[in-house]
């Protein structure tokens, strides 16, 4: 969802177990990327379980960095700039 003017935000993105590792994750992330970069939003966020690594990995591989990381609560914010 648009958070604000220039910011969007991934919320609960998630694929059944049963359909995982067919793409369908990349699909979802770059569907909302381009429907963020089409409102002008400059940056994205999301939240993700510092446990999920296959999760972690599929948003590093779609541009994502860590941003901060909440090791009581086991919780990485990422980001995403210029889209």
């Amino acid at each position: 969802y648009k958070k604000s003017f220039e910011h969007g935000f991934i919320w609960l993105l998630a694929v059944d177990k049963n359909f995982r590792g067919r793409g369908f994750g990349e699909l979802l992330i770059s569907r909302a990327l381009a429907s963020f970069k089409a409102q002008k939003i400059k940056y994205v966020t999301l939240a993700v379980r510092s446990i999920n690594k296959p999760a972690i990995s599929l948003y590093k591989k779609m541009g994502f960095v860590e941003e901060t990381r909440d090791n009581d609560r086991g919780v990485l914010t990422m980001i995403r700039r210029n889209l």
